[in-house]
């Protein structure tokens, strides 16, 4: 009884915040081709400038990020990365279908903390990524992935 009650709890919880429902193609494509673009650069520098695996699909905004020791890090902690970009963007649909429900926007942004990423990971980075030191996501003019392929590893791309 008491676990039926707390699965009805929290399932009215992530209903109303919708935090769950991103849809990728309510994102238009040169957002998504920049998200990758971001992705791709943020990657190696997480892996400490050499990542064995790197991956990013912009039709649905898949992608893998595997270091060269085959760790997989958890780029939920940094910005510029999928993970934070699809967080921005549920935050931005969350307070849209909240319009003038205050409490309803601070669950958004509740949520949005717990899963926005904070470290930059091309801050620290000594050399030049592909995309700059580009924050938002722009169209770079030049995008390293197109929508129906995946880039190649990190070690063997040149732009």
């Amino acid at each position: 009884m008491l676990l039926s009650a707390i699965v009805f709890a929290v399932s009215l919880l992530v209903s109303g915040i919708q935090a769950q429902s991103f849809d990728p193609q309510s994102v238009p494509d040169d957002l998504k081709l920049s998200w990758c673009d971001a992705q791709l650069a943020a990657c190696p520098k997480v892996c400490k400038s050499f990542a064995s695996v790197n991956k990013c699909d912009a039709n649905d905004l898949s992608f893998t990020c595997t270091c060269g020791d085959g760790s997989t890090p958890d780029l939920t902690k940094y910005m510029n990365t999928i993970p934070y970009f699809i967080c921005t963007a549920t935050y931005g649909q969350c307070v849209k279908s909240h319009p003038d429900d205050l409490s309803g926007q601070r669950a958004c942004k509740t949520n949005q903390t717990k899963c926005l990423g904070t470290i930059d990971p091309l801050k620290s980075a000594s050399t030049t990524s592909q995309i700059g030191q580009t924050s938002a996501a722009k169209p770079t003019g030049k995008p390293t992935v197109t929508p129906t392929t995946t880039s190649e590893p990190a070690a063997t791309t040149t732009d």
